[in-house]
């Protein structure tokens, strides 16, 4: 510890007016400022306790331009840290390359700091202030009791220890690592999930394939099929491409196979190895034939050039472009009138399309191979056509209103095995039985990391234990009332309490079905919910009686056999990401405290943009 020096984090900040502000006073950014977009504006609910969760922007309030300006002294950008300072106090955010705006407002409950980095890194402050001991001094200077408070005053007299600026860029490069993995797993998570809703929608709600095999049949479409007939119509019309054509020669050029430039074999090897964390979410996408039965190839060399993916038989060349590429407009321009003197079309994705909107990026790349955007899966065909023949060509009458002919319609009570609530737990500190409970469904997904536990020897849990791939629909509270999540994993013994309502499909039923099924329909389920506007509750007998359009079990299992890959790949991520997180949260207050020290082979690097 000799090379650590004990500093007030007033001494941190940068040089600069306002490097440590508060938001403006709540009358000056009130709800009735607000708008549908403009500049953002961090509240409590945008930062988090959890390690990890630098800022959560999925609730963002905005204001108008001007407004900002007008609280301007409330701005934070890039590098600042940003603190609660009445509610749950204790919260720390970061606004870093993850970020999705340059600048924020910050709200009356929050303060900002702005450090000079040429005394403290800011993702290392992040951690130290994430940690238990500053985190934890904090929370023992709250002011006030039923809303607890820390002000600014408070805030630039914390004490801190700090090594030098190299040995902080150390740690922070070391922990930032392991969080930048969880979240790439988690947006990667995000992913697949997004496809496998299009794709039960596509099927099962949007019914294209049995609107593809009307069509092709000359069958009538129902009047409220006309719109969706239409682009089908325009799918099914165009021309399936001709095969390759022999790749043009190209004088000077030195080609094996008439493809590979022999001198990029090492460097595109070594680009596979390394991937940016958007290639390996777009990768985990197209590999193995999952998206329109097609075969991708990464880090492919085309002369003298490394595409990022290719796929062969419809030439397609895809480029994922960072913001680097700004610069690079030149070069690009080159490079794909290169490709194109060899008969290939390139598209060029920006990552954030990725990142936000990966069902707008598939439905362009199968535009691009004059393509259906709906994914078949492993088995190749256009379209839907791979599991067309699962589908009928025509509609019938039901309660529901058009269903394809030979669907029924059922209860959700009918279609289960088990459809009862939780119990209610008797709560332990250590030991026992795992216990999900309503923060844990969160984002269509289960998060063990906010689980309870359960002593089994106060009250028994015999027949109420959780098997993999149950529905899990919290039954209670406002706002929080209907949200849907499947087990796609289940690493320990648990049990759910008795908020939530434990849905398992009977033997005549998909899981992975009924469980997009279900996740589909959360507004839905909200909307069963009784009571008053403080406490709602939805009685397992109301969920029962949910209305379901059921479809021949064959179809069924074809949607389970495509999106189990995908599930399953989830469930993986997020068991890697809970071993990350713990690995994390050891190291975390060794690192920052100077306990545990980096040996002098440790060398910070650039991390690569998040």
């Amino acid at each position: 510890m000799s090379e650590w020096r004990d500093v007030a984090v007033e001494e941190l900040a940068a040089d600069e007016p306002n490097a440590i502000a508060t938001g403006p006073f709540g009358s000056n950014i009130s709800s009735k400022f607000f708008v549908d977009e403009g500049v953002p504006v961090i509240r409590g609910g945008n930062l988090s306790e959890k390690v990890g969760t630098r800022l959560d922007e999925s609730k963002l309030a905005f204001v108008t331009e001007e407004k900002a300006q007008a609280l301007a002294r409330s701005i934070a950008r890039r590098g600042d840290l940003i603190f609660t300072c009445w509610g749950t106090i204790g919260q720390v955010g970061l606004i870093d390359e993850r970020s999705e705006y340059e600048e924020y407002i910050v709200s009356n409950k929050q303060m900002k700091l702005t450090p000079d980095p040429e005394k403290a890194d800011s993702l290392f402050l992040y951690y130290l202030f994430s940690g238990p001991a500053v985190s934890g001094s904090i929370r023992s200077q709250a002011i006030g009791s039923s809303v607890p408070g820390f002000n600014l005053g408070q805030l630039k007299g914390i004490p801190l220890s700090i090594p030098s600026l190299g040995e902080q860029r150390r740690i922070a490069h070391i922990l930032g690592t392991l969080d930048d993995k969880i979240e790439l797993n988690r947006r990667m998570n995000r992913t697949l999930e997004a496809i496998a809703r299009a794709i039960f929608k596509s099927w099962f709600i949007d019914f294209d394939p049995v609107i593809d095999n009307a069509i092709l049949n000359g069958k009538p479409i129902p009047d409220e099929f006309i719109e969706r007939a239409k682009v089908r119509r325009e799918i099914l019309g165009r021309s399936q491409p001709s095969p390759p054509a022999p790749l043009p020669e190209v004088e000077g050029r030195n080609y094996r196979g008439g493809f590979e430039f022999t001198g990029l074999v090492e460097r595109a090897r070594e680009l596979r190895q390394r991937q940016t964390p958007v290639e390996e979410i777009l990768w985990e996408i197209l590999r193995d034939r999952q998206v329109l039965g097609l075969k991708f190839r990464r880090q492919h060399q085309i002369g003298d050039y490394i595409a990022d993916f290719y796929c062969h038989e419809h030439k397609l060349v895809i480029e994922l472009d960072g913001g680097i590429h700004q610069t690079k407009e030149a070069k690009d321009t080159k490079r794909d009138a290169y490709m194109q003197t060899l008969g290939l079309t390139v598209l060029r994705i920006p990552n954030h399309d990725v990142l936000k909107s990966i069902e707008d990026v598939l439905s362009r790349i199968a535009k691009a191979m004059g393509l259906s955007p709906s994914p078949t899966g492993r088995g190749g065909g256009e379209g839907v056509a791979g599991y067309r023949h699962l589908f009928p060509d025509g509609f019938q009458d039901s309660p529901l209103g058009k269903i394809p002919v030979g669907w029924t319609t059922a209860a959700l009570s009918d279609l289960t095995s088990h459809l009862k609530r939780g119990i209610s737990p008797a709560y332990v500190n250590g030991g026992g039985i795992c216990v999900l409970n309503q923060k844990c469904i969160r984002g269509r997904r289960v998060d063990f990391a906010a689980a309870r536990r359960h002593d089994p020897e106060r009250k028994s849990v015999e027949g109420r234990t959780l098997e993999a791939l149950d529905i899990l629909v919290n039954s209670t509270g406002v706002g929080t009332l209907g949200r849907v999540a499947q087990l796609w994993d289940l690493p320990e013994t648990a049990v759910a309490d008795s908020h939530i309502t434990v849905v398992r499909a009977g033997k005549h039923v998909d899981s992975w079905f009924l469980g997009t099924a279900l996740v589909s329909r959360e507004k839905e389920i909200e909307a069963l919910g009784e009571g008053t506007t403080g406490q709602t509750e939805l009685s397992r007998a109301v969920l029962g009686e949910l209305p379901c359009v059921v479809s021949p079990v064959a179809a069924q299992r074809a949607f389970g056999h495509f999106v189990a890959p995908l599930l399953l790949r989830i469930a993986a991520n997020q068991r890697e990401a809970r071993a990350l997180a713990a690995q994390r949260d050891t190291l975390l207050p060794k690192l920052i405290s100077g306990e545990l020290r980096i040996g002098i082979a440790v060398r910070p690097t650039t991390r690569r943009p998040r």
